[in-house]
């Protein structure tokens, strides 16, 4: 990374309803057209957050319109929460320049959905 570069990351802020929830409950996602198939899916969403980890688990069943299994689909999601974020960054020797909680450029809060640094090369 060359001296005057800056770079930024766009990230959420885990959700704890997302995390905590029953991993045997299953959460409408969306609908979407499977082109391949030529047909309208369903998503029901189910997680199993590890804390030990900070990895959710998810699993998306996709179903056609009468509620028939077609499929599932499972992949794994890191969650970063500021404090491990700012952490990371500070650890590589980067400096945080500025810290946004959403796309308009508010101060990172509490309420704030989103994380958004904007970083350099620190010494």
């Amino acid at each position: 990374m060359h001296k005057d570069s800056i770079f930024g990351i766009d990230i959420f802020v885990p959700d704890p309803l997302f995390l905590y929830r029953d991993s045997n409950e299953k959460i409408d996602i969306m609908n979407f057209f499977d082109s391949q198939n030529k047909e309208e899916l369903h998503i029901m969403e189910s997680t199993n957050y590890d804390s030990d980890t900070e990895v959710n688990h998810i699993s998306w069943e996709f179903l056609n319109k009468n509620n028939q299994h077609r499929f599932n689909y499972n992949f794994d999601m890191k969650m970063f929460f500021p404090d491990t974020l700012n952490r990371l960054l500070i650890d590589t020797k980067y400096r945080i320049d500025k810290f946004y909680g959403n796309y308009v450029g508010d101060s990172f809060n509490e309420d704030s959905n989103k994380q958004i640094y904007l970083c350099s090369k620190g010494s």
